[in-house]
This record gives C-alpha cells, structure tokens and sequence, in this order.
C-alpha cells in the first residue's frame, strides 16, 4: 500500500490549523510542520516546539471483496522546555 497521499493529507491537516500553526514556533520562517526531522540552527531555543512525521506502518486487511489497511503514523513534538507542558499542550491541538 502506497501512504503517500495519507502523508500529504496528514500535513495539509497539520498546517491548515491555525491553532496549531500558532501554538509552533516562528523562527523558521514556514509552518514547522516536517517530514524528516530538520537540523536546528545552533543551540537557538526559538526554533521550538516543531513537528515531525513518519514513519508510517501500513497492515492491509484485504478481504476478496474488501480492499484497506491499517496506517500508523508516528508524529512528534519537539520542545525545549522541561516538564512535557508544551509538549502536550502541542499534542492536544494535533
């Protein structure tokens, strides 16, 4: 099973969410939204919190009449602030 337009999908949902998008960091100049996970610019804290995605896991569960599968998709918020408040606070608007 090709996931990619799940991927597609998943990101235009990801950054068509103005609370979100506002909720992420600024600093990139777009919405920190990826799908590999970018190398942050030195040690400047104001390129957090971002999100990352994939991979993803596809089980099909073909029947002889039924065509689909399973998809998981791994998401992550990265932070730099202790104590995961951001975190979840992120994970809550995804």
């Amino acid at each position: 099973m090709n996931t990619d337009a799940l991927q597609t999908a998943i990101y235009q949902r990801l950054i068509g969410d103005a609370a979100l998008v506002g909720a992420l960091s600024q600093a990139w100049g777009i919405v920190p939204v990826f799908s590999d996970v970018p190398e942050v610019p030195g040690e400047d804290d104001s390129y957090f919190p971002y999100v990352s995605f994939g991979p993803d896991v596809a089980n099909p569960w073909d029947t002889k009449s039924d065509f689909g599968a399973s998809v998981s998709v791994q998401i992550d918020v990265w932070s730099r602030q202790a104590g995961f408040v951001e975190v979840k606070a992120v994970l809550g608007l995804i």
